[in-house]
């Protein structure tokens, strides 16, 4: 009997939950997730959650939300049990980039510099190097897997906090690539050919109601391992996805046994990117991604700051000798306040319009009329038409401005409020001509 493997149920639970949410999201397309380093990503953001934000992101990574010094704790220990001889290459760094002309709580800084062993960089988010240096940082921790994290940093970003992640093993037993053969595979577009691997030898096995279950150790150790769920006939991937917590793969590792075993196994190799925002509001935590997110732990608010998106990606690669993993996690923290406005709008009288002064405070109607043909009896246009809107002059009374002008489109008629020194005056035109 193999010993049974140890699941921290909180991180398997996360891990799987939010697996199950990308996959919803990409149906018939390969997910790839590191769980690992998501929750590194976000477990140094929530240091600066406070509130309903910080209880939703501890509900979802699964610590305690009462007491941050102890989910601080268990970080810095989970941290401290992967950097032992595990028999594998595991590499994990994290860092913190933060805008140099922004202000964040000392304590928010050196708590990540401690716990998580984050390396903190003041930057000029003006200037794109600091973008090169993010992936830059990315790029070597993952032994040049990754290339990017980001393409880009949002105009209102005060703050990028990444997790980068390696990890190579060999198997413990490899696979003889002489008995590597073409063999099909039912994918969900139809059945296609693919390199797939043989090896019959004892392996860690057990069979559920739902699935079948090999266990695949890496090393000497044998401390690190690969399971490998296959659905049963009748059963799918998604029926099986949906039964697994971290208490089930508790109950799957103590269930298997050593017994001989003849295993077909692809090779592969993919990368996978993604967008993990909508994810995370999913599985429970939304709050974080909106105007009502309080990280009031990270720097002095308003301005309020939330998280504009969690950046993923991985490169897995699985062959005859063994597994290869690369991820990185960027979570970029934003002001809400400081998005780009929207560029101003068109709105050109030159079709019937109704006019109306109101006072803004009694809501009295001052003035109220239609404009069919509008009359200027000073002076009379001259030149030519030349098929272009007018400009302003002396001899040219028609008026064209540029401004803060108060304007909504309702029911197809654009309506402009245009303040004249008094009583803000508002112009209505658009849909039909108006008849007099």
């Amino acid at each position: 009997m193999t010993s049974p493997m140890r699941i921290i149920t909180p991180t398997a639970t996360f891990g799987l939950n939010l697996l199950r949410a990308e996959r919803r999201r990409n149906p018939g397309k390969n997910v790839d997730i590191s769980p690992l380093s998501v929750s590194l990503g976000l477990g140094m953001t929530y240091n600066g959650a406070r509130a309903i934000t910080a209880a939703e992101m501890a509900n979802v990574l699964g610590i305690n939300p009462i007491k941050r010094g102890r989910a601080n704790a268990g970080y810095a220990q989970l941290l401290d049990r992967l950097a032992e001889d595990l028999g594998v290459e595991l590499a994990i760094a994290n860092g913190i980039y933060a805008d140099e002309s922004s202000h964040f709580h000392s304590e928010f800084l050196e708590t990540n510099e401690s716990i998580f062993k984050a390396q903190v960089e003041r930057k000029n988010f003006g200037q794109s190097r600091t973008l090169d240096d993010i992936n830059d940082f990315v790029f070597t921790k993952t032994k040049k897997k990754i290339k990017k994290i980001l393409e880009d940093l949002d105009p209102a970003a005060i703050m990028v906090l990444v997790n980068a992640l390696y990890f190579k093993g060999d198997w413990s037993r490899k696979f003889d690539k002489n008995l590597t053969d073409l063999l099909p595979f039912l994918a969900p577009g139809g059945s296609n050919k693919h390199p797939t691997m043989f090896g019959q030898w004892e392996m860690a096995y057990t069979q559920t109601d739902m699935a079948q279950v090999v266990q695949l150790p890496f090393g000497q150790k044998q401390r690190v391992r690969l399971l490998a769920v296959l659905p049963t006939d009748g059963h799918s991937l998604d029926d099986v996805l949906a039964g697994l917590t971290g208490e089930s793969l508790t109950d799957i590792s103590t269930a298997l046994v050593s017994r001989e075993v003849k295993l077909w196994l692809p090779r592969h190799e993919g990368e996978y990117k993604s967008n993990l925002n909508d994810s995370l509001a999913e599985i429970g935590m939304p709050t974080a991604f909106g105007g009502g997110a309080d990280f009031s732990g990270m720097r002095n608010i308003p301005p309020v700051v939330k998280i504009g998106r969690v950046q993923h990606a991985t490169l897995f690669r699985m062959d005859e000798d063994g597994a290869e993993l690369a991820a990185a996690t960027a979570v970029e923290q934003v002001e809400e306040c400081c998005f780009m406005p929207a560029p101003p709008v068109e709105m050109r009288v030159d079709r019937p319009f109704i006019k109306l002064i109101v006072d803004s405070e009694t809501g009295a109607l001052i003035s109220a009329g239609v404009i069919v043909n509008p009359e200027w009896t000073e002076a009379e246009k001259d030149g030519k038409d030349s098929g272009e809107p007018p400009m302003p002059g002396p001899d040219n009374p028609c008026l064209i401005g540029s401004g803060d002008v108060n304007y909504e489109l309702v029911s197809g008629h654009e309506i402009a409020e245009v303040h004249t020194g008094g009583e803000p005056e508002v112009m209505i035109t658009g849909g039909e001509p108006i008849e007099e």
